[in-house]
């Protein structure tokens, strides 16, 4: 299984990548909505209503367009588990597995979204309440301080987009290329194990590499049996946040039994 886990892993950093940008642009748009209520609102308005402008929706996207790109993973498991078929059934699967997997995004990892929104908020209402004290102790105008909220709040866009962005798109791939794994391993309609693999990564989370353990000594889990620490597989969105699956790199592992 090596193999193949080499070979997800390239792909996955691909995927990492390519999300990266994808949840970077999520993020600009909204700020982009609260910087709107900080041009046109008076300054109590602007504290009234900033929380209210950024909504969930360009995350929503995001999530969609990158979690549907894993579909590849799913027939890259499916391939290796059985033989490749003919007459486009093949492409019929591809087809299953995108369509799996925006649901998987919409549903499953809807929490993540509204977390990820929640943190937005924070940051914006974190700037505009940094920038209004600010104002009021050097006893500013109001012109100037709305310019001083804009520029708190593009300072905050600055200083965490890359960051955030980037744990995001690690974090969501690898759940969703698991997923992946998960579901080309129930498309088989073969009996299957499971198992963890921490791939001998530097920095594992103590619970991962007991999960790992775990699952070899056991000869795999069956697809319906947790890992030792709770998750159905590493970057379960039903596992504890950020503990658990917040920037993992573990994979899941398919065997054919």
């Amino acid at each position: 299984m090596k193999l193949i886990e080499k070979r997800v892993i390239q792909k996955r950093s691909a995927l990492i990548r390519r999300a990266r940008t994808v949840f970077a642009v999520a993020i600009r748009d909204q700020y982009r909505a609260a910087i709107e209520i900080a041009q046109h609102y008076s300054i109590d308005q602007i504290k009234a209503h900033i929380g209210d402008a950024v909504k969930p929706a360009p995350m929503e996207i995001a999530f969609e367009k990158t979690y549907v790109q894993a579909a590849s993973i799913a027939m890259m498991w499916r391939k290796e588990l059985i033989p490749p078929q003919k007459d486009g059934v093949d492409d019929m699967y591809q087809t299953h597995f995108e369509k799996s997997l925006v649901h998987y995004a919409r549903v499953k990892a809807g929490s993540r979204i509204t977390n990820i929104t929640g943190t937005t908020k924070d940051l914006i209402e974190s700037a505009v309440e940094s920038a209004t004290q600010q104002a009021m102790n050097d006893g500013l105008s109001v012109n100037a301080t709305r310019d001083l909220i804009l520029e708190y709040m593009k300072d905050s866009y600055k200083e965490f987009t890359s960051g955030r962005a980037q744990t995001i798109a690690q974090t969501e791939m690898n759940t969703a290329a698991n997923e992946a794994a998960f579901e080309a391993g129930k498309s088989t309609g073969l009996e299957t194990r499971k198992f963890w693999s921490t791939s001998g990564l530097d920095n594992t989370r103590e619970s991962h590499l007991q999960a790992e353990a775990d699952s070899i000594d056991q000869g795999g889990l069956a697809e319906d049996e947790a890992f030792s620490n709770g998750l159905m597989f590493p970057g379960d969105p039903g596992g504890d946040w950020p503990e658990e699956v917040c920037n993992c790199r573990c994979c899941l592992l398919i065997e054919i039994v």
